[in-house]
């Protein structure tokens, strides 16, 4: 015996689980679209998984966000210095070293000049 409607469905989260808290909470306060926010979430998990995509943690994540604020404080230091790309690969390479015990070989952690550009434009965008 299968279920009467197959397109519904009712999730519960654990109260003692703070991701699960966070997510309740997020959904909660969405006042529509909660289903197909699900779905598209659903869908980008599947495809990562599907392409060998790592899902990060949490604390992935802000080890990545902590490495790149680092790499955007740096270039814009070294933009209004007039050093930029002097100190970059080097910085880059040091970075890696410290994470992950090894070293990058363009440095910045594997950014190359297109990705510094975009870095750089984005940047400009901000200052208006």
């Amino acid at each position: 015996m299968g279920k009467k409607n197959p397109f519904v469905t009712t999730v519960g989260f654990n109260r003692h689980d703070p991701a699960h808290v966070e997510v309740a909470q997020f959904l909660n306060g969405m006042e529509r679209g909660k289903a197909q926010y699900i779905v598209d979430a659903v869908m980008a998990y599947q495809r990562g998984e599907q392409a060998g995509v790592p899902v990060l943690s949490e604390t992935e994540r802000m080890a990545d966000y902590e490495t790149i604020r680092k790499i955007v404080l740096q270039v814009m230091d070294e933009r209004e210095n007039g050093t930029y790309g002097s100190n970059v690969a080097a910085a880059g390479a040091m970075e890696t070293t410290e994470q992950t015990g090894t070293s990058s070989e363009n440095g910045l952690a594997g950014l190359d000049d297109n990705a510094l550009g975009d870095i750089l434009q984005s940047l400009d965008a901000f200052k208006g």
